[in-house]
């Protein structure tokens, strides 16, 4: 099985900004049959700010605070 990685500012989504309502939608859509997980030097409280929760509910990991938090 793949798990793709993928960062979170200036890759999901803008440096320090929500995702784009347009590509959430898209990517939750190919969420849905892939694997993946959100990997960030941010603190959590960031990615639930960033990214809608509808997404990160179907991660298999999440890393956090560059992995110092899983």
């Amino acid at each position: 099985m793949t798990t793709y990685l993928f960062d979170m500012d200036n890759c999901l989504c803008p440096s320090k900004q929500p995702m784009d309502p347009v590509f959430a939608e898209k990517f939750e859509n190919w969420a849905e049959s892939h694997d993946f997980a959100i990997v960030t030097g941010s603190p959590f409280d960031y990615i639930e700010r960033q990214i809608p929760v509808s997404i990160l509910e179907k991660a298999r990991y999440i890393f956090a605070n560059s992995a110092n938090s899983v």
